[in-house]
């Protein structure tokens, strides 16, 4: 993701969690963001530690905790309230709203391999002809 839109990624999140922080009555100030660390945890820790030290030293009184998850993790860490928001692929976000009522604040968008933005995720599925 480009520096533009990380920043506006940022920002929305900071207003996003602002204010359902301040709707809440809870004495904790540690806020645990999961993200899908689908190339590995050492590659999602250096994507985005640098946005949770941002949003840490921005939004005052509040830790903001990257949480790496596996593909495995999300659904427990969600099921047992572990995280306080997530970010992942559009497939997963579905299943999570479906099962445990989470909804969206944002969308983030992507750059392709040309440096093109795009807001769409695709998947194919294989099957052998002689099966059904």
């Amino acid at each position: 993701m480009n520096r533009l839109l990380r920043i506006i990624f940022a920002i929305t999140l900071m207003v996003s969690i602002a204010l359902s922080v301040m709707a809440t009555s809870e004495s904790s100030q540690e806020v645990r963001i999961g993200v899908l660390a689908h190339k590995g945890k050492e590659i999602c820790m250096s994507s985005w530690q640098p946005t949770m030290d941002y949003l840490s030293s921005h939004l005052g009184g509040y830790t903001f905790t990257l949480v790496p998850m596996n593909f495995d993790d999300i659904d427990g860490l969600v099921r047992n309230g572990l995280i306080d928001f997530i970010i992942v692929n559009p497939s997963i976000y579905v299943e999570m709203e479906v099962k445990y009522y989470v909804s969206r604040i944002a969308t983030m968008q992507n750059l392709s391999f040309l440096g093109k933005g795009y807001t769409v995720f695709g998947g194919v599925i294989f099957t052998r002809a002689d099966r059904s």
